[in-house]
């Protein structure tokens, strides 16, 4: 692995002060449960599409646990159809609020009152959940200490000189939470700026590297400047 930068806290610090903080993540009133949803459906589309999907399962009265766990199948998926893969997404969304409802006691507390290891582990064993959903629900409704790795922190990792031996997500999480303290606050705060900076800046084709705040320690541009 190489490290063009002294220490991946120097890119947290370097797009914090370029961009500040941002607050994650964005809920309208729906607490964990909102959370939960929304990073169960906004995996392979954008936030925009989302946030349709939420506001119909508000108007449809499908705002808590149980009103998803007993909800008509078609009618969920209907709701959540501008979130794509609406049919898997509705599944998912079935299968985590069963967890809660038969398991819990329908008690989101009793489930993020798990250690760590055996929550995230809980997560993945529900069918639909992947890593990256589980470390979204872990640290921003469980509040706990899981680094995300999306295809944002893979992309930019990669640019700037962070190679691991493969390209899997456990890899890059493991050099990232070695490097990093570990701190909830700051795992969600950094995810956060790494899509903030994918999204604008270092995407995926023609990346904008003459206006990266990054580029005096990206080794992509630095390559090829």
């Amino acid at each position: 692995m190489t490290i063009i930068s002294n220490n991946i806290i120097n890119i947290y610090y370097i797009l914090l002060d370029n961009y500040g903080n941002q607050n994650w993540w964005p809920v309208t009133g729906g607490g964990k449960f909102e959370i939960i949803v929304g990073a169960i459906l906004c995996q392979n589309v954008s936030w925009k599409n989302v946030q349709t999907s939420l506001e119909l399962l508000k108007i449809n009265n499908l705002w808590d646990y149980r009103a998803i766990y007993q909800s008509n199948f078609e009618h969920l998926s209907e709701c959540i159809k501008s979130s794509r893969y609406f049919n898997q997404k509705a599944q998912t969304l079935k299968n985590f609020m069963a967890l809660v409802i038969e398991d819990f006691n329908g008690q989101e507390e009793k489930l993020f009152s798990l250690t760590l290891r055996d929550l995230r582990n809980t997560l993945l064993s529900i069918n639909g959940i992947g890593p990256e959903t589980a470390d979204d629900i872990i640290v921003y409704a469980a509040l706990k200490p899981s680094f995300i790795i999306d295809q944002y922190t893979k992309r930019i990792a990669s640019r700037v000189g962070i190679t691991p031996l493969n390209n899997s997500y456990s890899e890059f999480q493991t050099i990232f939470e070695k490097k990093l303290p570990k701190d909830q606050k700051l795992y969600g705060e950094f995810h956060a700026l790494l899509d903030k900076h994918g999204s604008n800046i270092c995407t995926k084709k023609n990346p904008l590297c003459e206006k990266c705040c990054l580029q005096n320690i990206c080794k992509h541009y630095l390559v090829n400047k």
